[in-house]
């Protein structure tokens, strides 16, 4: 996971699952962006598929698509701490 200089971070890592890692798509990056709803909602406007949209986790939120090679792309927004 690498701090970006302008805010947010950029998560590269491979599937926990060491045969899914070594299969094609085992490979993930996340991106944390400013407004999750927006630009997944601009991404499907052009035709991006979505494996999920709105994934729940005790620190974000996410969605996930893969690029063409099958690798899974996950982007999130922080939740705001309480």
């Amino acid at each position: 996971m690498y701090d970006l200089p302008g805010g947010g971070c950029l998560a590269l890592f491979n599937h926990p699952d060491p045969k899914s890692a070594a299969a094609p798509g085992g490979a993930s990056i996340a991106f944390e962006v400013e407004d999750l709803d927006v630009l997944v909602a601009r991404l499907k406007g052009e035709g991006v598929k979505f494996m999920a949209d709105d994934v729940q986790s005790p620190v974000c939120r996410m969605a996930i698509m893969q690029d063409t090679e099958g690798n899974t792309i996950i982007l999130h927004k922080l939740k705001k701490s309480a």
